[in-house]
Protein backbone atom coordinates (compact mmCIF):
# COMPACT_ATOMS: atom_id res chain seq x y z
CA UNK A 1 0.00 0.00 0.00
CA UNK A 2 1.45 3.48 -1.03
CA UNK A 3 -0.27 6.37 0.51
CA UNK A 4 0.08 9.80 -0.25
CA UNK A 5 -1.00 12.49 2.72
CA UNK A 6 -0.73 16.45 1.47
CA UNK A 7 -1.17 18.03 4.68
CA UNK A 8 -1.12 22.29 5.25
CA UNK A 9 1.13 22.30 8.93
CA UNK A 10 -0.91 25.53 9.63
CA UNK A 11 -4.31 23.18 9.51
CA UNK A 12 -5.66 22.07 12.94
CA UNK A 13 -7.77 19.19 10.63
CA UNK A 14 -4.06 17.90 9.77
CA UNK A 15 -3.22 17.84 13.06
CA UNK A 16 -6.24 16.32 14.06
CA UNK A 17 -6.12 13.30 11.47
CA UNK A 18 -2.55 12.46 13.20
CA UNK A 19 -3.99 9.70 15.43
CA UNK A 20 -5.98 8.50 12.41
CA UNK A 21 -3.05 8.29 10.48
CA UNK A 22 -1.01 6.75 13.23
CA UNK A 23 -3.85 3.70 13.60
CA UNK A 24 -3.75 3.18 10.11
CA UNK A 25 -0.16 2.91 9.61
CA UNK A 26 -0.32 0.63 12.70
CA UNK A 27 -2.50 -1.82 10.99
CA UNK A 28 -0.38 -1.55 7.70
CA UNK A 29 3.18 -1.94 8.70
CA UNK A 30 4.34 -2.31 5.43
CA UNK A 31 3.18 0.71 3.62
CA UNK A 32 4.87 3.57 2.47
CA UNK A 33 3.99 6.86 3.47
CA UNK A 34 5.03 9.85 1.24
CA UNK A 35 4.30 13.27 2.94
CA UNK A 36 3.38 16.30 0.67
CA UNK A 37 3.33 19.80 2.83
CA UNK A 38 1.32 22.10 1.21
CA UNK A 39 -0.38 25.62 2.21
CA UNK A 40 -3.88 26.92 2.17
CA UNK A 41 -2.31 30.04 3.82
CA UNK A 42 0.61 31.26 1.33
CA UNK A 43 0.65 34.50 1.98
CA UNK A 44 0.77 34.08 5.65
CA UNK A 45 3.48 31.91 5.60
CA UNK A 46 5.37 34.34 3.07
CA UNK A 47 4.75 37.73 5.81
CA UNK A 48 6.10 35.47 8.17
CA UNK A 49 9.63 34.14 6.79
CA UNK A 50 9.66 38.18 5.56
CA UNK A 51 9.50 39.17 9.26
CA UNK A 52 11.55 36.34 10.76
CA UNK A 53 14.21 37.36 7.93
CA UNK A 54 14.17 40.58 8.61
CA UNK A 55 14.55 40.27 12.97
CA UNK A 56 10.90 41.11 13.13
CA UNK A 57 8.48 39.38 15.47
CA UNK A 58 6.04 36.97 14.57
CA UNK A 59 3.00 38.46 16.64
Amino acid sequence: MHLLYIADPLCSWCYGFGPELSKLLARHPGARLDLVMGGLRLAEIERLARQRSAGGSQA
